[in-house]
């Protein structure tokens, strides 16, 4: 008997602890997918915020502010992961080299784009690295690659002269290198010439002045003696030590920056010829003519290299022309109210000038061929914007919006009594209507229009060859007669978006276009010809010319 009890208090101490088991099962089972549970929601809550940072580059103070605090909070959780100095190690291949097919999507752009703003194909270039910066702004991107990029895309400001632009991407990327890779460093270095150039440019010396010193001593002592880092420094170091007037200092400065550039002038060049542009710039202002002219001639010879009349920026990259003081290239006809002003690069000169018609602003620009063979080109579209950042744009009308006519005899009636604006508002089809001597502005055909919309040529043809009601019989001499090369022109331009026009030899296209008048007095007109772009400034006085 009191073994049977014993037997029965064991089957049910036994069955307690089964009891028991099953319970602290159960209610770890609940707990870990409770755990699971909010870490589910959490994670969705992350990712949910991070896919709605904003992710491009103009984004406001405030938004700045915040993503460059959690790019760095993000980042010092990382302390034993190693970070690339410059650009990830895929994009800063060789940009001669296609990228590794393993490649990040950010490195992919990045790589494109570096390779676009080499050759200062620009649009294309800003395109790709503010996909790259959308990249560079996701989750598990690092904050290297957002330096890199923002520094890419403001380099491509600078080239663009989008000096604001340029001064925000490089005061963002100032903050965050020097907090990832300290004052020493090449990004921090870069940062500060790129905040030095966009307030040299805007005229801000006595700001930019500290900031290229600093930048200059710390690239000297990391950079090698001869790098082009160093030699664009020393060139900016010497244009704000002249635009303050310390004339020893920029000469010495210019000297070694050139000396520099010499060995190493960047992608075809063209970084050594905006040096020697801001040299001659420098010596025509303190009265070295002779040195100027000498200088801004090889500037123009190296940019003449790298002009392709008949394809876009974005296929050759872009060359710029300005007109300005002191370049002697830069020719006007003066006059106080219609100045013509003209550039001329690879025997194509652009001319224009602008009239006030009180409510509306007209503009007139002539393309013409001055060399003693046949051209091709391809002409982009003209602007008119403001002088001033961030050169907003004048409205332009169309030509079936109002009485185009009446505009075209109003810029007549106050412009005939100057030879150089009468003669290209005619259409010249036959050679000697104009002397053959003189200014070659007059010389040669001309069609007269809506600029970039000319259409076909006109011609006169010889009646003996092209007349239409000859007899049948005479139908195998029209076929044997040859037909003059002009008549016919090739569309090749025009897969390129551009307007394709063929010039003769003194021939030229004029055209014009008409925008609404804000009364602005500084403005500037772009005209873009296959991968080149012409600008020229204007002074628009605030007055009616007499009618």
């Amino acid at each position: 008997m009191e073994t049977k009890t014993k037997i029965d208090s064991a089957k049910q101490s036994k069955n307690a602890a089964t009891i028991m088991a099953r319970k602290i099962t159960a209610t770890r089972l609940v707990s870990d997918v409770s755990y699971k549970r909010q870490f589910s929601a959490a994670l969705a809550t992350v990712l949910f915020l991070a896919a709605t940072i904003p992710a491009n580059a103009d984004e406001s103070p405030a938004e700045s502010k915040a993503i460059k605090s959690f790019a760095v909070d993000s980042e010092t959780t990382r302390q034993d992961k190693p970070v690339a100095s410059n650009v990830t190690h895929a994009a800063s291949a060789s940009l001669n080299q296609p990228v590794p097919s393993n490649a990040s999507m950010f490195d992919r752009l990045m790589n494109a784009g570096l390779k676009a703003s080499a050759i200062r194909a620009d649009e294309e270039a800003e395109s790709k690295l503010l996909e790259a910066i959308k990249e560079a702004k996701k989750l598990f991107a690092t904050t290297d690659q957002l330096i890199a990029a923002r520094l890419a895309l403001a380099d491509t400001y600078l080239h663009e002269e989008k000096y604001i632009s340029a001064n925000e991407l490089f005061q963002q990327s100032c903050d965050l290198s020097r907090k990832l890779y300290g004052t020493e460093s090449r990004e921090y270095a870069h940062a500060l010439y790129g905040l030095a150039a966009a307030a040299y440019h805007q005229g801000k010396f006595a700001k930019a002045e500290p900031l290229i010193k600093e930048a200059l001593e710390i690239r000297k002592r990391l950079l090698d003696p001869h790098d082009h880092d160093l030699g664009e420094s020393y060139i900016i170091r010497g244009a704000i030590a002249g635009a303050k007037g310390w004339t020893e200092e920029a000469h010495a400065d210019f000297q070694k920056g050139l000396e520099i550039l010499e060995q190493s002038p960047g992608q075809r060049s063209l970084d050594l010829a905006d040096a020697l542009r801001e040299a001659a710039v420098f010596y025509h202002s303190i009265g070295k003519r002779s040195r100027s002219r000498d200088y801004f001639e090889r500037s123009y010879s190296i940019k003449d290299k790298s002009v392709n009349f008949e394809q876009p920026p974005k296929i050759q990259g872009c060359v710029r022309f300005k007109w300005e003081d002191g370049s002697p290239r830069s020719q006007e006809f003066a006059d106080a109210d219609f100045p013509l002003k003209y550039l001329a690069t690879n025997q194509v000169r652009v001319a224009c000038t602008i009239v006030d018609c009180w409510e509306v602003i007209g503009v007139l620009i002539c393309i013409t061929n001055i060399a003693d063979k046949r051209v091709d080109l391809g002409l982009g579209k003209a602007n008119l914007t403001e002088l001033a950042e961030p050169h907003k744009p004048f409205l332009l009308i169309p030509e079936n919006t109002f009485d185009y006519r009446r505009r075209e005899r109003t810029m007549w009636d106050y412009t005939y009594n100057r030879p150089w604006l009468a003669n290209i508002q005619k259409t010249r089809v036959v050679r000697g209507f104009v002397p053959s001597k003189g200014h070659d502005m007059f010389r040669g055909p001309n069609i007269f229009g809506i600029y970039g919309k000319w259409g076909g040529t006109q011609r006169i043809l010889p009646p003996e060859k092209f007349m239409l009601n000859r007899s049948p019989e005479e139908l195998e001499e029209q076929a044997q007669a040859v037909v003059e090369e002009d008549l016919v022109r090739s569309r090749n331009q025009g897969a390129f978006g551009l307007v394709p026009v063929t010039l003769e030899p003194f021939e030229s296209r004029t055209g014009q276009l008409f925008y609404l008048n804000t009364r602005k007095e500084e403005v500037m007109i772009t005209v873009p010809v296959g991968n080149t772009i012409f600008t020229f400034p204007f002074h628009a006085p605030k007055r009616r010319f007499p009618g």
